[in-house]
């Protein structure tokens, strides 16, 4: 449970300052200091710098940490006299389980971390909450709040090893399973289930080195699918619902990446890198499938100069909703680099690109992203190819029309030669409406609400016959069912 200090006020390097109530002090410039010394770790264990704990066939559940209140100090002072903070904020808190701190080398077999949580931003408006912590009232306090690591925290440490371990049902704000920063994470034959964060909801990892190795990531999410992470405020979080990495030399290799959910992009992996260093992660021999993202990358997401390889791994079943939903099996952007290799893409959905889509670097997208792919099976489908014109020719065949139709399907036909003369990548199709085949609205014999009267093709004859072929209906009253035919010709 953190307790309510007040970090130093008016720093400079190598001068002691005076904090807030609680009387934080620090000799560093950023003003932070230890974080230990204000915030709380480790909710079952905490492990101290330089420590080498091992844990063999434990169980962590049902452990929480508990974030407070602190605040910026306020002027310097000349003696020990303390003033009130000129600001408040939230304190952090980390590792509901288990928290490794500085240069730790931990090793975990065959334990069970289950039902551990971080507290949330929201906390802070829920009484029961405020009163475990001695708050009352904090209307005047600031600030975001941050957890890190719902089952495990490993803080600087220099390795920690997983080994046929169980991660269930964990949370917090970033890391719903494990966050890793600044260390060597070695997970092998584990499962990391149903936990959940606002990124990273299985695994984040932060400049670290990862080897997942034999495992099975299913069932996360980040931004969140569930009632137990409120995403109202949100939105720009959701980032890797399986595994999120940045900046990190990332190794996944004979691993299932399964059914796990990401609000923004990449439903199963997220990969980011970074422009100063070149870590290329390894995604190989791995069933990715599955995994939904709201916006983009319902497979993998590959963004901001990530480099990573994906090797003899089957891509399918993923899925990019949203009215954008870009690559529902891969999906690349600013700039990062993705090399795909005797790999599967298969049966994903997106709405821009089903099975891959990279960013073009238009006026309104993000910036541009590169893909070599060599020696893989993609599906394709009609939506998927691109074409320089498509165009519906869509006529009106109503019985008002008995004195202008032949002109009309003249003007239809010197269309069809306009675009013909410009460009041979076209495809045209053709549909008529009249009106519902229901009195007192159209007859029931002749009437009917659209009619395809030719599917897309290239071919300049086939659309000729098709325009030539049109004949009147009826139609009924004056109303026509023109807009039917319109989002028909638009829903495709």
């Amino acid at each position: 449970r953190g307790g309510n200090g007040g970090n130093a006020g008016q720093l400079q390097l190598e001068e002691r300052r005076t904090g807030g109530y609680g009387g934080l002090t620090t000799e560093t410039a950023a003003g932070q200091g230890d974080i230990r010394m204000y915030s709380t770790n480790g909710g079952a264990v905490f492990c101290d710098d330089d420590s080498n704990p091992v844990f063999d066939n434990c169980t962590f559940r049902s452990n929480m940490t508990y974030g407070s209140i602190s605040g910026l100090g306020g002027h310097h002072q000349p003696s020990n006299v303390q003033e009130m903070p000129r600001e408040n904020y939230r304190v952090p808190s980390f590792g509901a389980g288990v928290f490794c701190s500085r240069n730790t080398a931990s090793t975990f077999d065959n334990c069970l971390f289950e039902n551990n949580r971080t507290a949330y931003n929201q906390d802070f408006n829920d009484p029961n909450y405020l009163a475990a912590v001695g708050l009352v009232d904090i209307s005047d306090y600031d600030g975001e709040y941050t957890g890190q690591g719902g089952g495990l925290c490993l803080w600087y440490a220099a390795s920690a090893d997983i080994i046929d371990c169980n991660f269930v049902q964990n949370s917090a704000p970033i890391g719903g399973g494990i966050y890793s920063l600044w260390t060597d994470l070695y997970i092998t034959k584990s499962n990391i289930l149903n936990n959940n964060s606002y990124s990273g909801g299985g695994v984040l990892a932060l400049d670290s080195i990862v080897e997942i190795t034999e495992s099975s990531i299913k069932g996360n999410s980040a931004g969140t699918q569930s009632g137990t992470v409120e995403d109202t405020g949100y939105a720009l979080f959701g980032s890797g619902g399986g595994i999120y990495a940045l900046s990190s030399l990332i190794d996944v290799v004979d691993s299932d990446i399964t059914e796990n959910y990401a609000r923004m992009t990449g439903g199963g992996i997220c990969l980011d890198g970074d422009t100063i260093f070149t870590q290329k992660p390894l995604i190989k021999n791995c069933l990715i499938t599955n995994n939904t993202a709201a916006d983009s990358g319902g497979g993998i997401a590959s963004t901001y100069f990530a480099r990573p390889t994906i090797q003899n791994c089957t891509i399918a079943d993923n899925l990019a909703t949203g009215v954008n939903g870009r690559g529902g099996g891969l999906f690349g952007s600013y700039e990062s680099d993705t090399i795909a290799k005797d790999s599967i893409f298969w049966n994903n959905s997106g709405i821009n690109g089903s099975q891959i889509a990279l960013s073009d670097g238009g006026l309104f997208t993000d910036m541009p992203a590169s893909l070599t792919i060599s020696y893989s099976d993609i599906q394709t489908s009609a939506k998927d190819v691109n074409h320089a014109m498509d165009v519906v020719i869509l006529i009106d065949t109503t019985g008002s029309m008995s004195g202008v139709l032949d002109s009309v399907k003249t003007a239809a036909s010197d269309i069809v030669d306009r675009i013909a003369e410009k460009t041979s990548d076209y495809r045209i199709a053709v549909v008529d409406y009249r009106d519902y085949p229901e009195a007192p609205y159209g007859d029931p014999d002749i009437d009917y609400t659209f009619k395809d009267n030719l599917e897309f093709t290239s071919s300049r004859i086939a659309v000729q016959n098709a325009i030539n072929g049109i004949t009147l209906g009826y139609g009924g009253d004056g109303p026509e069912s023109v807009f039917s035919a319109l989002m028909h010709c638009i829903d495709g």
